[in-house]
């Protein structure tokens, strides 16, 4: 239930927005440290996900289905380690570049569209919690 949760969240706030409430939540530079690491995770992880998912096809496409099953998870753990590092070298040079800000202008925090149904039933879940105690 808490993935489902959290997925809709995903789904339903931009990235930018979930690093404002944070950095509202949590005050001072915890709050800033912890709304930054949470913007480059939600855009960090689907990339890595990408990458592990290519280089499993990467191997397969060589003959890897052949392969026993350890030997080819460790094919498919050091390439995707491997381009998870090079990524990263990648990204730390983007933020370089662009002189990132501990301390960016947030917008404003306000419902949309999406964010009612998400509540709704995350409500939802809070009541049948509360009915089962």
């Amino acid at each position: 239930m808490i993935l489902v949760v959290a997925a809709a969240y995903v789904r339903s706030t931009p990235v930018r927005e979930s690093r404002a409430a944070l950095q509202r939540a949590v005050p001072g530079r915890a709050g800033q440290f912890l709304g930054t690491g949470v913007a480059l995770v939600f855009r960090f992880l689907p990339l890595l996900k990408r990458d592990l998912l290519a280089t499993r096809e990467a191997v397969r496409a060589r003959g890897g289905d052949a392969l026993p099953v350890r030997a080819r998870m460790r094919l498919v753990a050091v390439g995707g380690l491997n381009r998870a590092f090079e990524r990263a070298d990648r990204l730390g040079t983007a933020l370089n570049a662009r002189c990132l800000a501990w301390n960016p202008t947030l917008p404003r925090l306000a419902f949309g569209p999406a964010d009612y149904p998400a509540a709704l039933f995350g409500g939802g879940l809070l009541a049948a919690a509360l009915v089962t105690l």
